[in-house]
């Protein structure tokens, strides 16, 4: 009777390095997915985010934080917008600012 792979004629001895090395990073990937579908985390509905108020009005403003992004964010070629933190850290004023918007 054959076993493992020889019934489709592939023997061990037959194998090359890349065939090896390949089939080594073929079971580290399936490895690595099926510890991913175990590792997560069953869904919970959190009653926290479930409550609302739909009578209430309030006004929320994000003026405070509207002005700390015109003050220190700038455009880049890249597209990419970048935050001058080092600025913001320079400036008392807007530290507090940031301080009393962040609670």
């Amino acid at each position: 009777m054959a076993r493992g792979f020889e019934s489709c004629g592939l023997l061990a001895a037959e194998w090359s390095d890349d065939d090896l090395r390949t089939l080594r990073s073929l079971m580290a990937v399936v490895l690595c997915a099926t510890v991913a579908i175990e590792a997560a985390p069953a869904p919970e509905l959190s009653q926290f985010w479930d409550a609302s108020d739909e009578t209430r009005r309030a006004t929320i403003s994000r003026r405070e934080w509207q002005e700390l992004l015109d003050a220190y964010l700038t455009s880049h070629p890249s597209g990419i917008n970048r935050f001058d933190y080092g600025s913001l850290h320079a400036n008392p004023k807007h530290r507090a600012q940031l301080a009393s918007t962040t609670g």
